[in-house]
């Protein structure tokens, strides 16, 4: 419905919104005035305000034209793409407010958009500030796009600027035709006005009429090469967003056809920033596939004005070429069949092209390569345009008369009644000092938390992050004392919500331990993604601190407000005594600390000393010997080595003293194994005179390639040398790692004898003579050998580490093959991804081989680890024969890149041949289904094969003393045939498995003989299936679409054990494999679930009728983590 006014039309709802506003203010001021005296001047002035905007409103009813409805991109130049030709343009403006502020940094490239770091030109605050670009030629302008800095106090300095584009340089250009202007913008927002081919070689922004500073973060000028009959004037009549268009893309949900590997995410492409490097997670990337696509859902219908695309810049250019961008309302096959709007025929490296799509409407827009079998990648797709709804009112709404701003109108008559402290009330945390406990990433520094950005996603710079610690802070220096009345946190909006649960904010005066035994203001229980909360405080302080006391944490905040009154004079708090929570919080903390104290742990610090040497001889190199490598066969390339000279050494500086528990050496792996027979190892603090270092062990004798581990016991010194004693010698050293924290780590005293430290001749590496083996198997690539290799490379996709499915309680496990002493054991991680996986895991040590040997001695607990890091952990010498690795009481990954264990034989080695580990089909993505509902869907089992099948990952360990197990079939099988229901097996046993027999019977098997039901008949349908038991008194019930078929005892007081593979679809004669394709699954599976327990009567007969019970707590259907591999498809 529309309201007629002087012969044209302006839509009823934009006279409803409009008077609906007034009403709701003025109530409002009405309310507040009630109670207040005004003058007779305040009334006047909001009564003259409120006629001046329906008089305003009035204009645009007059010179209302209506808007025309979307019509397809035009032939010719607007199809076009444009490149972003202000990167190569000489910047200037009216004047610079400081060096950080420079002009270019306006057209470098990047959509960063904080001031503080360089990243925006800034002016001072006068008259009529201005920005220019000169493109040094003049060019057709299809669009420009403005980037806003993210700070939110001072976005409306940016309103009503605008953007002039033209051939005269005078006056900053402002003199030039305007293509647009900012009548708003939010923080950190992108608007792109489109310019619809205005030609000139100046493009300009400026504030008119008003003194302010101008900044922008980013100016990008889509345009092309200006042809001999355009007009240079060109100035269209009729702007399409004249008061532009956000970058909505960033809002939206993105999705593609498949994923390359965890660095291409489809959400990379739409986080805001140019960046193009795939491998530091920049970009977007498809698996190579026929059609591979990338589309963003924005949520609701929009007018699509500009898509501006931006190419992978570290190589590969060429996978995004011939690419097509569709836009419509249709998802089907990712959006494949909507309109075109342009074809990207090539792109360089990291350039961005724009498309104009001429208000082309959709939901959805998609880049997509038809066709080829290839792999896409996008770095940044900008999708700018306004919701169509919105179209028709916004566009339109521009007079030619800009003496009047309906904003200022609004802003004048309602600023004393905003609710937003914020607006009135200083952030006293974005001029402070932030500082944290540690730091994870390069993406999670201190200040990132103060830099006023409203950005929740922890990939775009702009929140906060610790490394795990033992009580993780968080602290901002508010550089005077304050009385703090509120306190404003913003939590991380992209994952992990629940990593700030339990944190407290305390305010004090004691900078000591971060703040955090300062006097407590709040405690938050949780908060949700991206969500921000208030505090209300009232305390006196300099430090704001944000804590999670009492046990081990990561701490992520993306954005801290403060607000408070300056103190004068000096304050100093008053101690407050901790209270029961508290008390217990320390206690928690002191015991973990304790834990770690007495586990020592100690990292390689040799990887960042510098090495030198006697003498070097061809490229033996001394950094050779500490490169992380413990490569042996080529000890020319490979290691550090001497020429023929008397008493040859070689030095490692660790650059500061060190407490040095262990140091292993490794020995050329050629001919010569005798060259270091006799070598001194001597830890001290003089560098060059080795000889009053003193001894920490002498090498007796070391075989070919070997690695014998001397211990030291934490003897302290700045200078590792190894010296091989004698006239006409060489010196050879393939690694040398020393495993020590610095001088100042809490530890006791050193008080061993240094003659004896003489006799120590060290243990050697055993693990490579081992056999190992593991809970489960990732793919081929991760086999549990690759820990034992002789490596330390840490690449997984390059075949470097061993790698289990997602699982509770994964474990890798070694036999020595005989009874040893062991003195150490060094880990080392994963370097290429994931490096938290590992955190928590444990090194135990024992005779027992069950269940892994996870239940033997602990030797030491890994608390973290950093990418590619090698932590050696003192054993003491234990005992045992096993070995494990494994990460308790969760579900999670385990990846070993190397295992390192230095011990003493105490028995005669078993010699037997060493199995090959079983083979399990690689996927092509490494990517597990977590948590996935999979309510009204099926697995389906196409065809008899011994490669298709699905591994279920449980939600709780599967050491059971009862269970029942429940799944709907719809069996697709030949009569006598056996076919696997359930395989569950660990190492060595056969825990629990589920069959039909040949001839139709069902058959039950745990650890040993079988139990057989009677035969059953299963309908041409879907048939449910349950079978319970328990070990007291070893009670088994097979149930049958609701009726209980067969009562039997087996196996009491038996248990089945953990660590085990759960497949559907084979059989397992090994673990994970020895698949016979004649026993696999044919057919359909579907509500499968597991309980720990035996469920009563009435609750298997409403399973089967369909009725709602408590969902399994092993596997549940509707929340279920699994892992496909070969042909096994959902339907």
């Amino acid at each position: 419905m529309c309201v007629q006014t002087t012969g044209s039309l302006i839509p009823f709802s934009l006279w409803l919104c409009a008077m609906e506003y007034i009403n709701a203010k003025v109530s409002r001021i009405l309310l507040e005035l009630r109670d207040i005296q005004s003058t007779a001047t305040e009334l006047s002035n909001m009564a003259s305000s409120i006629f001046f905007i329906l008089l305003y409103l009035a204009s645009i009813c007059a010179q209302h034209n209506g808007v025309d409805a979307w019509s397809p991109p035009k032939d010719g130049i607007y199809v076009q793409p444009a490149p972003n030709v202000a990167l190569g343009g000489i910047t200037s403006q009216s004047s610079t407010m400081a060096y950080y502020g420079n002009p270019r940094n306006a057209n470098d490239g990047s959509l960063a958009n904080n001031y503080l770091r360089s990243q925006c030109s800034y002016t001072k605050k006068e008259t009529d500030p201005w920005w220019m670009v000169d493109l040094q030629k003049p060019y057709q302008i299809l669009s420009v796009a403005v980037t806003n800095r993210v700070l939110e106090c001072c976005k409306e300095r940016l309103f009503g600027a605008e953007i002039h584009i033209g051939n005269n340089p005078e006056q900053g250009g402002k003199l030039n035709p305007r293509c647009g202007v900012i009548s708003s913008i939010e923080s950190g927002e992108t608007l792109s006005f489109s310019c619809q081919g205005m030609v000139g070689q100046y493009v300009s922004i400026n504030i008119p009429g008003r003194e302010e500073h101008l900044i922008l973060c980013e100016v990008q000028v889509f345009g092309l090469p200006v042809s001999s009959s355009d007009d240079e004037a060109a100035t269209p009549k009729d702007l399409e967003t004249p008061k532009g268009a956000p970058n909505v893309a960033v809002k939206g949900i993105a999705q593609q056809s498949s994923l390359y590997n965890m660095y291409g995410e489809p959400k990379n492409a739409i986080d805001g920033s140019l960046a193009s490097n795939y491998l530091f997670i920049e970009c977007a990337g498809t698996s190579e596939q026929e059609d591979p696509w990338w589309m963003v859902d924005l949520k609701a219908t929009h007018k699509i004005y500009t898509i501006a695309v931006t190419n992978r810049g570290d190589c590969c250019a060429d996978r995004i070429n011939n690419a097509e961008i569709r836009i419509g309302d249709s998802n089907d096959a990712g959006g494949k069949q909507n309109p075109i709007c342009g074809v990207i025929k090539s792109v360089a490296n990291g350039e961005t092209l724009a498309f104009e799509c001429n208000g082309m409407k959709g939901q959805y827009v998609t880049i997509f390569i038809p066709g080829n079998k290839t792999s896409l990648t996008v770095c940044e797709v900008q999708v700018f345009g306004l919701p169509s709804e919105a179209v028709d009112t916004e566009t339109s709404l521009v007079p030619e008369d800009d003496s009047f701003d309906l904003a200022d109108a609004f802003k004048d008559l309602f600023d004393l009644w905003r609710d937003d402290e914020d607006d009135y009330c200083e952030n006293l945390a974005f001029r402070g000092i932030s500082s944290q406990s540690s730091t994870y990433d390069h993406f999670g520094n201190a200040e990132n938390a103060i830099d006023g950005s409203s950005s929740t996603r922890y990939m775009s710079g702009h929140c906060s992050h610790t490394d795990l610690d033992i009580e993780p802070w968080w602290r901002v220096d508010l550089t005077d004392t304050y009385n703090v009345t509120m306190v404003k946190i913003t939590n991380r909006g992209d994952c992990c919500n629940d990593r700030i649960n339990g944190a407290e904010i305390r305010i004090g005066t004691a900078p000591e331990k971060g703040g955090t035994k300062n006097p407590r203001c709040a405690k938050i229980a949780s908060m949700g993604l991206g969500q921000t909360e208030t505090f209300s405080c009232g305390m006196i302080g300099r430090y704001v601190t944000v804590t999670i006391p009492g046990k081990a944490a990561y701490l992520t905040i993306c954005e801290v407000k403060v607000f408070g009154d300056q103190i004068s004079g000096n304050y100093t708090s008053i101690p407050i005594s901790p209270d029961s929570e508290e008390i217990e919080e320390q206690q928690a903390a002191t015991e973990l600390r304790n834990m770690l104290k007495h586990s020592d742990a100690a990292p390689n610090v040799a990887l960042h000393g510098a090495a030198y040497q006697s003498s070097t001889a061809e490229k033996g190199d001394a950094k050779n010997a500490v490169d992380g490598k413990l490569w042996n066969q080529d000890p020319a390339k490979q290691c550090a080595q001497t020429t023929v000279e008397t008493d040859p050494w070689w030095t490692v500086d660790l650059n500061s003293v060190h407490k040095v528990f262990s140091i292993a050496v490794t020995n050329r792996g050629d001919g010569h194994s005798e060259g270091l027979d006799g070598v001194e190892i001597r830890l001290g603090e003089s560098a060059f005179s080795w000889k009053k270092n003193p001894v920490c062990g002498t090498v007796s004798k070391i075989g070919l390639g070997e690695t014998f581990s001397f211990n030291c016991n934490g003897m302290e010194g700045r200078f590792v040398t190894i010296v091989l004693p004698g006239s006409e010698k060489s010196l050879t050293l393939c690694e040398v790692q020393v495993f020590g924290l610095p001088e100042e780590t809490p530890y006791e005293e050193w008080n061993g004898d240094f003659e004896q430290q003489k006799e120590n001749h060290g243990a050697k590496n055993v693990a490579p003579q081992g056999i190992p083996y593991q809970s489960s198997y990732y793919g081929q690539r991760g086999q549990a050998k690759r820990a034992i290799d002789g490596s330390l490379s840490s690449n997984y996709m390059e075949g470097d580490c061993s790698h289990t499915n997602k699982q509770i309680q994964p474990w890798w496990q070694l036999d020595m093959r005989g009874k040893m002493r062991v003195h150490s054991v060094a880990i080392t991680n994963r370097g290429d991804c994931c490096r938290e996986r590992i955190n928590g895991a444990e090194i135990r040590i024992g005779n027992s081989k069950e269940d892994g040997g996870i239940n033997n001695p602990r030797c030491g607990v890994v608390f973290k680890m950093d990418y590619e890091e090698t932590l050696s952990f003192n054993c003491k010498g234990m005992e045992g024969r096993y070995v494990t690795v494994t990460i308790p009481d969760r579900m999670e990954f385990l990846t070993l890149c190397e295992v390192q264990v230095f011990a003493d034989p105490l028995e005669a080695i078993i010699e037997e041949d060493k199995p090959e580990p079983p083979y399990i089909i690689e996927p092509d993505v490494e990517i597990s289904n977590i948590n996935m509902d999979l309510t009204n869907t099926s697995l389906m089992f196409p065809k008899e094969s011994d490669t298709n099948f699905v591994n279920l990952l449980p939600d709780k360990a599967m050491s059971l003393r009862a269970f029942t197990l429940c799944m709907k079939l719809l069996l697709n099988v030949p009569e006598n045939r056996e076919t696997i229901l359930f395989s569950y097996r660990t190492l060595h046993y056969d825990e629990l498995n589920l069959w039909i027999e040949r001839d139709g019977r069902i058959g039950l098997y745990m650890s040993g003989d079988g139990l057989i039901f009677p035969r059953m008949k299963f309908k041409d349908e879907w048939n449910h299936l349950c079978v319970t038991w328990e070990s007291k008194r070893g009670r088994t019930e097979l149930w049958m679409n609701g009726r209980r078929s067969a009562t039997k005892v087996y196996r009491r007081k038996h248990t089945v054990r953990s660590g085990g593979l759960v497949l559907l679809g084979q059989d397992q004669d090994s673990f994970g494999g020895g698949f016979d394709k004649t026993q696999s699954y044919l057919g359909q599976i579907k509500d499968l679930q597991m309980w720990t327990k035996v469920l009563p009567l009435r609750s298997l007969k409403s399973l089967f009728k369909g009725r709602e019970i408590q969902n399994g707590n092993i596997f549940d259907w509707s929340s279920l983590s699994y892992i496909v591999r070969g042909n096994v498809t959902i339907v």
